[in-house]
């Protein structure tokens, strides 16, 4: 799954846009969920996850911050997979 930004080249201008849809979208869709329930209910589990995407909240809208949390969520992910690790999350 990836959350890559669409690329608009034009001449000597490579203009880089927002997320496109790219992988599967019910991937996309439990990360999104996922997002959505860790900044929207008290969980104790993920407190530094969901501060730094408060902050995002804070700055650029619950919406843009419910992404970016999905897309950490993806990496983080990616790394357990990749590695044979289980979540720690002191190591956020």
């Amino acid at each position: 799954m990836s959350w890559t930004p669409k690329k608009h080249p034009s001449g000597e201008i490579d203009y880089t846009g927002r997320i496109g849809n790219v992988g599967d979208g019910s991937l996309r869709t439990a990360l999104y969920d996922a997002g959505h329930i860790i900044l929207t209910k008290p969980l104790k589990c993920c407190s530094q996850l969901k501060s730094w995407a408060m902050r995002i909240a804070r700055r650029a809208g619950m919406s843009k911050a419910k992404v970016g949390l999905a897309s950490r969520l993806a990496v983080i992910m990616h790394r357990m997979l990749a590695e044979g690790a289980p979540f720690n999350a002191a190591a956020i």
